[in-house]
């Protein structure tokens, strides 16, 4: 299997929850015979803009730090994609969720239950996909993160594979979570093509993730969105003889104060001095929601950057070099 993935390593028994839209299907998957007590399951069954809605309304307006333009903002991209969602995908929120794998994971239970959305465009016949491997923030994984990356993956021609690691606290099993999700997607829908483009991207406390399993699978690169890029982190996934982390993309708003610039600037500062490529953009009025506020400018550029970089892992090494 070129790049590093192994599909013989994936679940043999999957259950898959499917919508179907006009551009591509939104699935939700997750392994058969692996019981686990989940006390809150009620709560993945729930319509989550229920739940999303009203406690962004809440922490927005407390939130001594969000400005009131910023804050106001917020809530009018939720709604809007919520709506967006109802109209262009409906059924997806009725999708099997994991958000009650935040709750078993803050309450000490047991939340690798190995599920993850997916995302796969429609393709015509012979076409094969890149895959995106998105890590979620903390307060969990959201159907609407799924939905945040449709765009992307019609126009960029990749699967969104979008595991769940309960909170977002992703520690050592970060690797195994990620590899997990991309060999059974690469099972069930034998389109995608690591050789098209392997990405691994981390939203927020994703970044923590991301760097945990930056040397999981022969990635093109990886890509950070407001994330957390611990140097200590950056230091252990580049400790050893296996060679430099992949090349990195990194934004990032200089009014979030929940990810802080000079933390960003620390983690980069890190990347380079260990021999990494990173290539930054820094949005002077944005803050920590910048993947929602500037989705478009984001894809564009995301899809630039991987697109460069596919360029560049095609041509012969000497061609490369010179």
């Amino acid at each position: 299997m070129p790049l590093g993935v192994d599909r013989a390593v994936a679940a043999i028994h999957t259950h898959v929850d499917s919508v179907r839209t006009s551009f591509g299907t939104f699935h939700s998957v997750e392994p058969v015979g692996r019981p686990v007590w989940r006390p809150f399951r009620r709560l993945s069954r729930v319509d989550e803009s229920r739940l999303v809605l009203p406690v962004a309304g809440v922490v927005s307006r407390v939130d001594p730090l969000m400005s009131r333009a910023h804050a106001q903002r917020m809530r009018a991209w939720l709604r809007a994609d919520y709506e967006a969602i109802r109209d262009e995908a409906p059924g997806l929120l009725d999708l099997p969720g994991s958000i009650d794998l935040t709750a078993s994971n803050l309450a000490g239970l047991t939340y690798d239950t190995g599920h993850y959305y997916a995302f796969v465009p429609d393709t015509a016949i012979g076409e094969r996909l890149g895959a995106m491997v998105f890590l979620h923030g903390h307060a969990g994984n959201f159907r609407m993160l799924i939905w945040r990356w449709r765009s992307l993956a019609v126009r960029a021609r990749l699967a969104i594979l979008a595991p769940s690691c309960g909170f977002g606290f992703w520690g050592r099993n970060s690797a195994k979570i990620v590899t997990r999700a991309l060999a059974d997607a690469c099972r069930l829908w034998p389109v995608i093509d690591p050789g098209e483009g392997l990405w691994l991207c981390g939203l927020s406390a994703g970044g923590s993730g991301t760097i945990r399993a930056a040397r999981s699978a022969a990635w093109h690169g990886l890509i950070f969105v407001s994330a957390t890029m611990r140097p200590d982190l950056i230091d252990e996934a580049c400790s050893g003889t296996s060679g430099a982390m992949p090349d990195a993309l990194v934004f990032n708003g200089l009014k979030d104060h929940n990810v802080s610039p000079s933390s960003v600037n620390r983690g980069v500062r890190s990347l380079i001095d260990r021999g990494v490529d990173v290539e930054r953009f820094v949005y002077d009025e944005e803050d920590h929601f910048l993947v929602f506020a500037q989705a478009a400018d984001l894809d564009s550029r995301m899809i630039d950057w991987m697109s460069r970089h596919r360029e560049a892992s095609e041509r012969p090494k000497d061609s490369v070099d010179s």
